[in-house]
């Protein structure tokens, strides 16, 4: 090689380039504060903090959160071989981080060891440990928990426990308030009265 042949050009800086456009390896640390980035060991060397592609990064116009965690296997993609430039293309399963079904026509989130959500064959479940809630607006919600169901419609809130149903408003089934219903043939004595109108 003449001696004037800037480094850059070099046979060996070219393969090293080259080898660095797209590289397997491991999350070894993750940042989650602004801006969130991670860093990858590839074989002997780790790299500096890099981004993650995410799916969807267009603020509040389109997002997606969802870290990585240290050990989880991914590509680092780097524009020109240029590592400092690199992001991390997360979803590669590995021996330490395994694949959370292996059945064919599944599709399967799982959040943590016991919240997932999973497609199966016309069957939609999801599951959570603790709680879900489903919101529209800020008036209207569904929450549930092990031992709850509560509706909030406005001001009227529905709530069915283990051992009651309760409610704020009055409840009408089939014409007939369950605040303001009467009874006919009230007569004193043990005769029973006539159902409620």
């Amino acid at each position: 090689m003449p001696e004037n042949t800037p480094q850059q050009d070099s046979p060996q800086e070219s393969t090293r380039r080259l080898e660095n456009l797209a590289r397997v390896g491991t999350v070894v640390e993750v940042r989650h504060e602004k801006p969130p980035r991670c860093r990858i060991k590839l074989g002997d060397n780790t790299t500096d903090w890099l981004p993650w592609i995410a799916g969807r990064a267009a603020g509040n116009k389109g997002s997606k959160w969802w870290p990585p965690v240290k050990g989880e296997q991914c590509m680092v993609l780097s524009p020109g071989g240029d590592l400092s430039q690199g992001v991390a293309l997360l979803g590669a399963y590995s021996d330490n981080m395994d694949a959370p079904s292996d059945g064919e026509g599944v599709d399967r989130t799982q959040w943590s060891e016991k919240d997932w959500a999973e497609y199966r064959a016309g069957r939609h479940t999801i599951h959570m440990d603790e709680g879900i809630t489903l919101e529209v607006g800020a008036a209207c919600s569904i929450a549930m928990t092990p031992d709850s169901i509560t509706l909030r419609v406005g001001g009227a809130v529905l709530q069915i426990g283990p051992d009651r149903i309760t409610s704020n408003v009055d409840i009408v089934a089939e014409g007939i308030s369950a605040v303001h219903h009467v009874h006919g043939g009230v007569r004193i004595g043990d005769d029973n009265t006539k159902a409620p109108q």
